[in-house]
């Protein structure tokens, strides 16, 4: 018996093929629940996240006087679309198409949060 032969006769004894195939299935289905649940804890925190992060955002200027107001912002805008992707894993979440429904799109530069120094402003 060659070794191929015998590797395979072990792979059909164990029934590995069945076993991986359905370790792949409960896999898959603990992903798509775990998806869920951190989509709907998104969701669901979503205004306790914008929160912290303004209160972030303010620190942050105040101790380096808006030096860095344009990067945190940046950021902070991109967090806020990051949370939203993960908010549209919920299984209650509207189609994604585009932007939320319930949410305007936001303009070129725009960030979640409000700005706290005026761009006019030296030094930004």
């Amino acid at each position: 018996m060659a070794m191929n032969e015998s590797l395979r006769k072990a792979v059909d004894d164990l029934d590995l093929e069945r076993r991986l195939d359905e370790f792949g299935k409960f896999a898959q289905k603990t992903y798509d629940g775990v998806r869920a649940q951190v989509g709907t804890l998104t969701h669901d925190n979503r205004e306790k996240v914008d929160g912290w992060v303004a209160k972030a955002t303010t620190l942050v200027d105040e101790r380096t006087d808006g030096k860095y107001h344009d990067k945190v912002a940046k950021f902070s805008a991109a967090l806020g679309t990051g949370l939203d992707k993960v908010a549209e894993q919920r299984p209650d979440a509207p189609a994604a198409d585009g932007p939320a429904a319930d949410q305007p799109a936001p303009a070129d530069g725009a960030t979640a949060f409000p700005a706290q120094y005026p761009s006019d402003q030296p030094g930004h």
